[in-house]
């Protein structure tokens, strides 16, 4: 990436940085030892909760008040901003020719929020820039994992 933009982490990201066991902690940790500007918003945060909640992806219990705890501890890292959901399905900034089904629309959302934003959207997840359009690329940063 050849200029600075905050980086609007998705679910995936923020679970690797919070969980030391994560098979991608150490690899996404060092990437984002040079991140400057980074953001969360409702989507990323709920589903963070959810997920930590949910035994079969710890592999451990963790009670509700912590994991609300570890993501106000998390929000309060430097460099956080929290991106207001502001962009609606009907009205897109990207392509959404590209959808081919369900599976997609959460993370086509989260590229249109990026790009509202004039962040981009980190993931791991090489599926994302894939399905894009080659235009809507430039709205994703994906970590090599």
């Amino acid at each position: 990436m050849t200029r600075h933009r905050t980086r609007l982490l998705d679910v995936n990201v923020v679970i690797a940085l919070s969980l030391p066991s994560h098979v991608h902690h150490e690899i996404v940790t060092a990437w984002f030892e040079d991140v400057r500007d980074w953001a969360t918003c409702p989507i990323t945060q709920s589903a963070y909760v959810r997920l930590l909640l949910n035994q079969n992806v710890t592999g451990f219990r963790i009670a509700p008040g912590d994991v609300l705890a570890g993501l106000a501890a998390l929000c309060a890292v430097d460099g956080h901003e929290f991106l207001s959901d502001d962009a609606p399905l009907s009205e897109p900034l990207i392509d959404f020719s590209v959808l081919s089904g369900s599976k997609q629309i959460t993370d086509l959302h989260l590229v249109d929020l990026a790009a509202r934003h004039r962040a981009v959207l980190a993931t791991m997840d090489s599926r994302i820039p894939d399905a894009l359009t080659p235009d809507d690329r430039r709205h994703v940063e994906l970590i090599p994992v």
